[in-house]
């Protein structure tokens, strides 16, 4: 869904993603392991591998390419605030002082403020500085680490097939270390890039002898054949103690002329892959409603609303999956063990079903929302998968 936005906004984007050097497959290429055992394939389903530093640079360049588009490079400050609305931002530029002193803050001008700054994002103690209430938030404690790194792509023939695997696992019985959940994909310039994860104590390190024998180790071929060639970099770690969502909907008053996207507003556990999806989604919710014609000198209500259905999707995703977690212990939501149950359904038929799969990826990937789980149509198909399994 997320190349699916791009695409609209950048025509043709995909293509020329794949014809500056990404790697691009579907179907059977694809291949997904839920405790080595691998899943059916979708057919048509396709993916355009590439890194995250490919993606950013083509992204920029298009949207340079734009007419009326300023770059001012700096770090944000706060708020600047004119009567019930926000009218701009405060920041300190970047580059160096030639005296060496702190650079002078900068007031810039706006009609409307996004704050995308991410996760990390102090747009409740601005709001809170300025006398504003702040969005309430919902937090969830996954204590989650993954590590990352490229191998040169030489797989000869035991991976010349694959394009992308993801390698799922059962969620361990308390006192169990269980196995890591992994992702490999075939990426630019002729590489490969594979991520392991872990919780708790079983989060990876930077050291690439652990890598390479935790990929090893894995359930699923795949990754057991990509540990036996070169690192093509070193082993870069990341860790994330919270899932967490902001609701902007929730609040009391909010200042006319603001708004957030992307982690800003909801950062989700990145095994399950939504984070710029999501982004994606609220841009394009940020387009349509300044196209709607909206007064943006008023609270931006309808906006924060449209993308409260998009995150409360990812969201009910991926906490679904963390809860199963035995050391992560709440808060559960309204109906968790009849969800839990279901997604279990799901997930033992979508691995010899192509039709239960195809309905699966579609929710991973945000085509369609997880209560597609729970329709007539889904419950007859996982029936007739479990009988015939």
């Amino acid at each position: 869904m997320g190349r699916m936005q791009m695409d609209s906004w950048f025509p043709d984007f995909s293509d020329e993603l794949v014809s500056d050097g990404a790697a691009q497959g579907e179907g059977a290429a694809i291949c997904m392991y839920i405790d080595g055992v691998r899943k059916v394939s979708v057919r048509g389903n396709r993916v355009i591998g590439m890194t995250r530093t490919f993606l950013e640079e083509h992204l920029r360049r298009r949207a340079n390419a734009l007419p009326g588009i300023q770059w001012i490079r700096g770090r944000a400050q706060g708020l600047i605030f004119q009567g019930n609305r926000v009218a701009g931002v405060r920041y300190a530029p970047s580059g160096p002082i030639p005296d060496g002193t702190e650079p002078a803050l900068t007031d810039f001008a706006a009609d409307l403020v996004v704050d995308a700054t991410g996760r990390g994002t102090q747009l409740r103690r601005w709001l809170s500085e300025a006398g504003w209430p702040t969005p309430p938030v919902d937090r969830m404690t996954i204590d989650l680490g993954y590590a990352t790194a490229q191998f040169h792509c030489d797989p000869g023939p035991e991976l010349s097939d694959v394009m992308v695997a993801h390698s799922l696992v059962s969620p361990p019985e308390p006192g169990q270390h269980g196995h890591d959940a992994m992702a490999m994909q075939r990426v630019e310039n002729d590489q490969w890039i594979a991520v392991i994860a872990g919780y708790g104590d079983r989060k990876p390190s930077t050291d690439p002898q652990e890598y390479i024998r935790r990929l090893a180790g894995s359930l699923a071929e795949p990754f057991r054949t990509l540990a036996k060639h070169e690192l093509a970099s070193d082993v870069t770690t990341y860790r994330m103690q919270h899932s967490l969502r902001r609701h902007f909907s929730r609040m009391d008053r909010l200042p006319g002329g603001l708004f957030a996207a992307g982690d800003a507003v909801a950062s989700f556990n990145p095994v399950y892959g939504q984070g710029m999806t999501c982004a994606a989604l609220h841009a394009t919710s940020l387009s349509e409603h300044i196209r709607s014609g909206a007064d943006l000198q008023e609270p931006a209500w309808s906006y924060f609303k449209r993308i409260e259905a998009t995150v409360g999707a990812a969201w009910q995703l991926s906490t679904l999956g963390d809860l199963m977690q035995p050391h992560v212990t709440g808060p559960y939501p309204r109906g968790y063990r009849v969800s839990r149950r279901l997604g279990e359904w799901v997930t033992r038929a979508s691995m010899t079903s192509q039709p239960v799969n195809e309905i699966y990826m579609d929710v991973i990937n945000m085509r369609r929302h997880p209560n597609v789980f729970a329709s007539p149509h889904t419950l007859l198909l996982v029936a007739r998968a479990l009988r015939q399994s």
